[in-house]
């Protein structure tokens, strides 16, 4: 059941089997003072439905409110909950609230969560981390992780689980990294997708004879560290050798210059783009939104013909597109006003190129571009001002720079 307090949407677990309200101590305090009162201790424990004894920090008065107004509901608050909010008969009593289930529905349509922070995960390991949900998608709200088409892509494979989403609108994943070399995944990446528990689901007894066992796990003290097992996580001196061949060192540099430079490099190697991590990656910061006119009519442009290989080569970079999470596929239940089609544009071609396979060489020989012709022609004008490139050179005329650097953006049309 679906209820708000202070604008923060709890899933609360209906229970018919309580006969008491009871709220985590971690959720409320999150809440602030206007909608709860202070806690008034209780010092008698409370029984639960297997006979045993829990103690309670409390109980207090917490203002909510449903589709049938505000309510203000006593709560016993626990340090430990298997729900954040769990409503018993005291609440639907005292609401007056009868429950038809004819009427409950679900909607079990995939969501996706995405890394909050950049990952490197070694290999033969296995890491736990706290990834991100939808911010739509309510507190306490419980459902099933599975594997994402991008996180196997990348070579990952993802713990099937029960979660429950938390105050932070995070849940808690555990990947693993089969393969022998480290993989990386950028922030904002998918990981998993996340389906609502509904009836689709059945719940099987867990045999208590047989415990599950976990292994060769590390714990650490920080919440939001990375506890991983596996070999020892430093680089080596080779990777370093490796990752700095995608750089021409400038010979009139000193000794001390260049290996200034070249630990500048290799400390943020993270935002480069090499055969050891093809990632773009992407920043959140900023959402860009398109703003179509009034008058505006759905037009769904057909495909651009192509011959058969370059067929092949539109696949490979779709599935690249996939894989570095920039494009993603779009279910049955969206509705797209605007569809545009892709333009294969050849890039120039250089001396001495060679590939090592027919995916690279499609890659490289070839820009992934869309015709946006139409949907431009139905987006309100933005205008803002851009600095001009040579006002700007001519800022720094003042200034005698030591060092005049360049750098090459890597899919410009996709930055």
């Amino acid at each position: 059941m679906n209820v708000c307090c202070d604008n923060v949407d709890i899933a609360a677990l209906i229970d018919t089997g309580s006969s008491i309200n009871i709220m985590s101590a971690a959720l409320y305090k999150s809440f602030p003072r206007h909608v709860k009162s202070d806690i008034s201790r209780f010092t008698e424990p409370i029984k639960l439905a297997n006979g045993q004894l829990i103690f309670v920090e409390g109980t207090s008065s917490v203002t909510i409110k449903t589709n049938q107004g505000l309510h203000e509901v006593k709560v016993y608050i626990l340090s430990t909950t298997s729900h954040p909010l769990i409503l018993g008969m005291e609440y639907l009593k005292s609401s007056n609230i009868t429950l038809k289930f004819s009427e409950f529905n679900t909607n079990s349509k995939y969501h996706y969560v995405k890394c909050n922070k950049r990952l490197s995960i070694q290999p033969n390991s296995e890491i736990f981390i706290r990834a991100n949900v939808p911010k739509y998608l309510s507190v306490g709200l419980q459902g099933i992780c599975t594997n994402n088409a991008f996180s196997l892509g990348k070579g990952l494979l993802l713990a099937k689980a029960l979660v429950t989403v938390s105050i932070d609108k995070t849940i808690p994943l555990k990947l693993m990294n089969p393969t022998n070399t480290t993989i990386s995944v950028s922030k904002g990446s998918i990981l998993a997708n996340f389906q609502i528990l509904n009836a689709d689901f059945s719940v099987i007894t867990e045999d208590i004879k047989c415990p599950p066992v976990v292994q060769n796990v590390q714990i650490s003290g920080s919440n939001n560290q990375i506890i991983s097992t596996g070999k020892n996580n430093e680089f080596t001196d080779e990777t370093k050798t490796v990752f700095l061949s995608n750089f021409s060192i400038p010979e009139p540099l000193n000794p001390e210059q260049t290996t200034q430079l070249t630990d500048c490099l290799y400390e943020n190697k993270n935002i480069f783009v090499t055969k050891e991590n093809p990632d773009l990656g992407f920043s959140t910061y900023v959402q860009h939104k398109i703003n179509l006119k009034p008058d505006v009519k759905p037009k769904h442009q057909q495909p651009y013909r192509l011959l058969p290989h370059k067929r092949e080569v539109l696949r490979h970079h779709l599935d690249e597109l996939l894989k570095q999470g920039i494009i993603a596929p779009i279910s049955e239940e969206e509705n797209v006003p605007i569809t545009s089609p892709i333009v294969l544009v050849t890039k120039r071609k250089k001396q001495n190129d060679t590939f090592q396979n027919e995916k690279d060489a499609a890659l490289s020989q070839y820009r992934f571009c869309c015709d946006f012709r139409y949907l431009n022609s139905c987006t309100e004008q933005f205008k803002y001002f851009i600095p001009n490139l040579q006002e700007l050179t001519e800022s720094f005329s003042q200034f005698v720079p030591n060092y005049i650097s360049s750098i090459d953006l890597s899919s410009g049309f996709s930055s």
